[in-house]
């Protein structure tokens, strides 16, 4: 058995997956085994992938029929032996060679649940976390506190470290290629206790990879992940009549508007049937912040087809408002 499991799933990703591989390997902390997980053969990254576990035992090499990524991700869990687990991108990589060594330490002090550390993107730009402790039976105490001190839900799996043994009946679900984050970041917060913020970098993320999901979205996906986002939404306003769970809601229907303004700039049907069967004016109307103001503004005044086409081409311009930021999912 060793301390961690990192799985990482293989999609199109020749161009990055060394370097990916290499910042693991290269770590000073050693007991760890490195699941790949090819999604089906489409480019040379299986055969770097076999190259790499004939020169290194702690290197398992799995492969699949083309699934998605919740499939693949499944397929890494399922092979894992590890105390705990990390999710790897392929074109990300470990902040430094002392990543791991940093993670067990702060794992052996406290022996928690859950860690979610910070990252920096590889335009340089640094995503901290308020340092935060956290004890608590309802793991949505974490998502309040998430959401008041650092204004966001740690919904990127890839910056989260995860006990094992604390989630070995959690799968992804296999229907979202997209937003698959999310929703297993709010399952998990129903199922563990102690959870940790830490003020720390372990990921430097990878912001121009055109093989990722947010360059290759398709209505489908998005109706899937809009469709996950209410099932969300629904189960914090019931629980909300017994605890005040506004924040996570504002949080939901922020990020339902995010999807609905690209649902309408994928939609190619007729009329955008599909978009239009997405809207929820009461999820839009708990949306919250100058954005969304402005967002709901704009589809007041010039509908939802036109409206999102025209934030889009704001957001695109002048590059305050990404969608890439607000999923951090790159698959697909």
């Amino acid at each position: 058995m060793s301390y961690f499991s990192i799985i990482i799933p293989v999609y199109k990703c020749e161009k990055y997956i060394s370097r990916c591989i290499n910042s693991v390997i290269e770590q000073s902390f050693k007991d760890f085994e490195l699941i790949l997980v090819i999604d089906d053969i489409f480019d040379n990254s299986y055969k770097i992938c076999n190259d790499y576990k004939k020169l290194d035992s702690r290197i398992k090499v799995l492969f699949q029929k083309h699934s998605g990524v919740s499939a693949t991700r499944n397929t890494g869990l399922k092979n894992s032996t590890g105390k705990y687990i990390i999710f790897l991108d392929s074109d990300d990589i470990f902040f430094n060679n002392y990543t791991l060594e940093k993670i067990y330490n702060k794992s052996l002090s406290t022996n928690y649940d859950m860690y979610i550390y910070g990252y920096i993107d590889s335009n340089g730009k640094k995503h901290d976390n308020y340092s935060l402790f956290l004890n608590e039976k309802n793991g949505n105490v974490m998502l309040d506190h998430s959401l008041q001190l650092n204004h966001s839900i740690p919904c990127t799996i890839w910056r989260c470290i995860f006990k094992s043994s604390s989630i070995s009946q959690l799968y992804f679900n296999e229907q979202y290629e997209y937003g698959e984050d999310v929703d297993f970041i709010f399952r998990v917060t129903k199922q563990l206790h102690t959870f940790q913020f830490v003020n720390e970098y372990i990921i430097v993320y990878t912001t121009s990879n055109t093989e990722s999901i947010t360059h290759n979205l398709t209505i489908d996906k998005i109706q899937n992940c809009i469709n996950m986002l209410k099932y969300h939404y629904n189960y914090y306003k019931e629980l909300s009549h017994k605890q005040n769970h506004v924040k996570i809601l504002e949080y939901i229907a922020n990020r339902y508007c995010n999807m609905l303004v690209r649902a309408f700039l994928v939609d190619k049907s007729n009329n955008q049937n599909i978009a239009n069967s997405l809207i929820d004016k009461e999820i839009i109307k708990n949306s919250a912040g100058i954005i969304y103001m402005g967002t709901k503004i704009i589809w007041k005044l010039l509908g939802y087809k036109i409206g999102s086409k025209f934030i889009g081409n704001i957001f695109f311009v002048y590059k305050n408002f990404s969608f890439r930021k607000i999923t951090h999912n790159k698959y697909y």
